[in-house]
């Protein structure tokens, strides 16, 4: 949804007051935009479209449990800049058996997730700013 999106007045007069969108922000990269550009526009829309209707409006970054674990590291490296924006999750999506979470207690994918990232799992539940 964009903030301009009609569905969140739609949303609004149906006296929906809580939404949550999750998105893959790495997908918008396939349109020229960097992973910063793409979180940022999409946390500008939700305030917007928060304001405009009075809804309150969280965002969840997905990222693609088949993309290369150094291109999901770089995105929660990224994603975690943006929780005081409106970021109030993470998440990730696809086939669990053949990509299983990072286990924290050992090297992520062979290394391939940086410190940042594998802490980012769990700085989502800490408690956010509202």
């Amino acid at each position: 949804m964009a903030s301009n999106d009609p569905e969140f007045e739609t949303k609004a007069a149906e006296n929906v007051r809580y939404v949550e969108i999750r998105w893959g922000p790495s997908l918008h990269q396939r349109n020229g935009m960097s992973l910063a550009e793409g979180i940022a526009a999409v946390c500008r829309g939700a305030r917007e479209a928060a304001a405009r209707t009075g809804s309150t409006v969280r965002l969840i970054c997905t990222a693609i449990r088949s993309h290369e674990p150094r291109a999901v590291a770089e995105l929660a490296e990224t994603a975690i800049r943006f929780r005081d924006e409106g970021l109030t999750g993470w998440d990730l999506a696809g086939a669990e058996a053949p990509y299983p979470d990072p286990d924290r207690t050992r090297s992520c994918h062979d290394g391939a997730l940086s410190t940042a990232a594998v802490l980012l799992f769990s700085s989502f539940v800490a408690p956010m700013k509202t």
